[in-house]
């Protein structure tokens, strides 16, 4: 109890601190995440959320159950005045179940590495050097938090070197499950390939290599390719269309490769988001993402958020989402999820955080779903189930 007193004592001294820091030097970075609240279920009890198993991700509005919060602080350690520079980063993260005023939690330390960048001129002029633990290369669909291409971990790199047609960046990444069983992965990128006016297209390439230790285990190998075409200036915001391959121990598209993995594993994703806003009275997102694994499941999903804002500061968000999931024996299992979010927000803009809401939130499921576990068994046999709460989603 005292060491997490302590902890808790560091946290709060450091996060007070940072905004007379903050004034005082002005190369002092402070953001962060933070998402809580409190909800109920239709069956009486703590606010129930819900995801269809086999899917990667949730539909989120009005479907968050847990307390979630990033605290990054960074600093621009030194600079001269060509512009060379060294960044030094960190971010820690905690979650907990939103049940009590005190849940211990100890944090997750996320972020911890080093930029350098503008060191030298010609072809690596504006080029970044990095190494440590970061976030990188991170590409998510808002609505249901679906990191559909995500780099991040333990690495060391160079970023934006200008070839030409685009900028050219390499990583070497390592996510481990244990001492004496990893996997390197060689991440090649070319960002920003101008196709058509306001479109660029990004292309990555991802190595894995096993590099295990453990007596009678072969380690698998595994790669992973990526497209992802951006169109900015759609509707007062963008279009994003990835298209992904992964096999062997890439089969997850995601930092965590499986060196368990057949080598024979196989996986194609589509991923298709739009943002838009329309002046100050109507935004949203749109989503829609197939994948399929070779001999396994089939997830597909669509979900939409069109938000009207009748004020400045106050809107309603209604939150649609459908995910259908057919595993390799033929059978399938689906969820409907409807949330209706009145809400306060500093502007009248899609992206205006932070948001205090109100929810309602209304699923049904067929009875495939319900045989693999929907809610956690909260609404029994039932086949549908409703949700209401508050809660606050803020980032800085």
């Amino acid at each position: 109890m005292t060491i997490l007193l302590r902890r808790i004592g560091i946290l709060l001294a450091v996060s007070s601190a940072v905004s007379t820091v903050q004034a005082a030097d002005d190369n002092l970075e402070f953001h962060g995440y933070l998402r809580s609240g409190i909800g109920s279920n239709s069956e009486g009890g703590d606010q129930a959320c819900f995801k269809l198993d086999g899917a990667a991700a949730k539909y989120r509005l009005g479907n968050e159950c847990e307390t979630y919060g990033e605290l990054s602080f960074g600093k621009k350690v030194w600079k001269n005045d060509d512009g060379a520079y060294f960044n030094v980063g960190t971010r820690l993260a905690f979650s907990v179940d939103q049940a009590q005023d005190w849940e211990q939690a100890d944090p997750a330390f996320r972020e911890a590495y080093v930029e350098a960048g503008n060191l030298f001129g010609g072809v690596l002029e504006g080029a970044k050097f990095w190494a440590g633990k970061r976030f990188y290369n991170r590409q998510d669909a808002h609505i249901n938090d679906f990191y559909f291409w995500d780099n991040s971990g333990p690495g060391a790199g160079i970023e934006n070197v200008n070839v030409g047609i685009g900028k050219l960046s390499y990583a070497m990444r390592r996510n481990t499950s244990d001492d004496d069983r990893a996997i390197t992965s060689h991440d090649f990128k070319l960002s920003g390939i101008k196709t058509n006016k306001n479109g660029s297209l990004d292309v990555g390439v991802n190595i894995l290599r096993s590099d295990e230790s453990q007596d009678n285990f072969e380690g698998t190998n595994g790669k992973q390719f990526h497209l992802m075409h951006t169109q900015s200036n759609v509707l007062g915001g963008f279009n994003k269309l990835a298209v992904q391959y992964g096999s062997g121990s890439g089969v997850g598209l995601n930092p965590y490769p499986n060196d368990s993995a057949d080598p024979d594993d196989k996986v194609f994703r589509v991923t298709e988001q739009m943002v838009w806003q329309k002046g100050e009275k109507f935004s949203g997102m749109a989503e829609a993402v197939y994948q399929k694994v070779e001999d396994g499941d089939t997830w597909m999903s669509v979900g939409l958020r069109p938000t009207l804002h009748i004020n400045k500061h106050f809107g309603v968000g209604l939150e649609l989402g459908h995910d259908r999931v057919k595993d390799k024996d033929g059978e399938v299992r689906s969820l409907n999820k409807i949330t209706l979010a009145p809400y306060l927000s500093p502007t009248a803009n899609f992206w205006s955080r932070p948001q205090l809401r109100a929810f309602v939130t209304y699923a049904d499921w067929d009875d495939e779903a319900q045989a693999k576990g929907v809610a956690n068994g909260v609404f029994g046999t039932n086949t549908h189930g409703m949700s209401y709460g508050f809660q606050l989603e803020s980032w800085w």
